[in-house]
């Protein structure tokens, strides 16, 4: 009953934001890519779905490096500094 009460005073603009932003995150999870992640952190930067989708953003681009391509590793710590996988990269090419 409180949630009903709840949605029902929420604005229809705000319900629509997150319809499509979880509808654009549905699709980002389903067939992730860097390029699917990249749109939604630029369209949803501050969304609570955002960790998760820099993390598997971050993994789809580890994951892809080749262990002994040292110039891949640094481009992943140089363009994803913030990155959990940075430490693990470049621990890659020690």
């Amino acid at each position: 009953m409180l949630m009903a009460i709840l949605m029902a005073a929420m604005p229809a603009r705000l319900s629509a934001q997150n319809k499509a932003e979880t509808s654009m995150y549905s699709r980002t999870i389903k067939k992730p890519s860097v390029k699917a992640a990249e749109k939604f952190l630029r369209k949803y930067p501050a969304s609570a779905y955002a960790p998760r989708v820099v993390r598997l953003r971050d993994s789809i681009v580890f994951y892809s490096l080749d262990p002994e391509d040292a110039e891949g590793v640094k481009k992943l710590v140089k363009d994803y500094p913030e990155s959990f996988f940075g430490a693990l990269a470049e621990e890659r090419i020690r």
